[in-house]
């Protein structure tokens, strides 16, 4: 289960043809979908929670579970506490916030983390409750998201993240996201609009040494990412799926070779 599908057999895919839509979260799981199916789909953005904006502290914030690399989109919880320590005085003051849940078997890279991260201003939240969460996107500044980096998605795409819920969630409480150019994170990220988009560690320990020293960019980087965050809100998905279904129902099998 936790294989990569690319690592099996092609499964037989003609049951689809019994389907009106194929539906994908992103245009990135679009693509694997015709690759790996031989089917068209139509891109339907999961819906998102929104959350409330507060007053912002010199956190930088990642969310997502501790998992070593290997067992899927790994979050990367070690680069980022690396990227941290590389960014030096420049981030004096500021604190690295890691929050997600840890399964049993996971412990052992949960303690890789915490060793990595002595020394530091680095906080980890294992099994943060929902209110933690909240107050936590309340007070970040910065969010960062880095599932891929370092991997060959061309070879195993699963080690992407296909969307990238937790970074809409970061951006409708008003902080920038820094996140890699991989998976999802880039069709809701666009470079300098709404936040920043890096492709290696470098890239990370630089983009975000741009946003530290200039709290002017990243007060105007965070009305646009409550703005663009808007458009995965329940309402905006809710407005997509029906004018997805309405469609099916008004003209059935009108896609051929579609699925949902």
């Amino acid at each position: 289960a936790r294989a990569s599908p690319l690592a099996a057999d092609r499964p037989g895919v003609g049951w689809l043809d019994s389907y009106d839509r194929v539906v994908a979260n992103s245009a990135f799981t679009a693509r694997w979908v015709q690759q790996w199916w031989g089917r068209p789909s139509e891109v339907v953005p999961p819906p998102v929670g929104l959350r409330q904006p507060g007053a912002k502290d010199h956190v930088i914030l990642s969310v997502g579970r501790f998992f070593a690399p290997g067992r899927g989109h790994a979050k990367k919880q070690l680069e980022m506490v690396e990227a941290f320590r590389q960014l030096g005085r420049l981030a004096a003051g500021w604190e690295l916030h890691l929050v997600g849940g840890c399964s049993p078997e996971d412990r052992g890279y949960l303690g890789q983390v915490q060793r990595a991260a002595a020394g530091l201003p680095v906080v980890l939240h294992v099994d943060a409750t929902g209110a933690e969460l909240d107050a936590l996107y309340q007070r970040a500044a910065i969010y960062w998201h880095a599932t891929g980096l370092g991997e060959d998605l061309d070879a195993d795409p699963v080690r992407a993240e296909h969307f990238g819920i937790t970074t809409v969630e970061a951006m409708s409480a008003g902080a920038v996201p820094v996140v890699i150019d991989a998976g999802g994170q880039p069709e809701i990220v666009r470079d300098g609009m709404e936040g920043l988009v890096f492709h290696d560690l470098d890239g990370l320990v630089e983009r975000t040494r741009d946003l530290l020293g200039d709290p002017s960019r990243r007060a105007r980087l965070a009305r646009s990412a409550e703005e663009r965050a808007r458009r995965y809100g329940i309402e905006a998905f809710g407005e997509r799926f029906s004018s997805l279904v309405g469609d099916i129902v008004d003209h059935p099998r009108a896609w051929q070779g579609g699925a949902s």
